[in-house]
């Protein structure tokens, strides 16, 4: 999963869900191009994977070299609270359309949740197995 080629699919997958869920609540069609403009910006640019040399990293030119150099994986950009923090302010600007780029980047931390999740019961079973 470390080219990222993982996180995009799923990305692509959930898109055509979250539209029809704002075509169903009857969303403008401004908010469903701004909900598709805001995941292309969070499923392909400002990801979670932002502080690894990455496909979104490479995507953000000199930025992503800069973020790469001051944070470190798995660190604030893949905090909860911290992307958490980032969707209410766009809500209070963008509304409904936020959904664009929440579901991508949630989507993408959960993957990397549960994958670290298995990885460690994985590491205890073994280890349980040798003792």
């Amino acid at each position: 999963m470390s080219s990222g080629d993982t996180h995009e699919f799923i990305s692509k997958v959930e898109l055509p869900f979250v539209m029809i869920f704002l075509y169903l609540i009857n969303a403008s069609i401004m908010t469903m191009i701004l909900c598709f403009v805001l995941w292309v910006v969070h499923a392909l640019y400002v990801t979670p994977d932002d502080d690894t040399e990455s496909k979104s990293s490479h995507r953000l030119g000199l930025i992503g070299k800069i973020t790469v150099f001051l944070f470190h994986h798995r660190g604030i950009w893949h905090s909860w609270i911290a992307w958490t923090v980032l969707f209410v302010i766009e809500y209070h600007y963008v509304g409904l359309a936020v959904l664009g780029g929440a579901t991508s980047v949630y989507s993408h931390l959960m993957m990397d949740f549960t994958g670290t999740w298995i990885e460690r019961k994985k590491t205890k079973i073994k280890r349980a197995m040798w003792r």
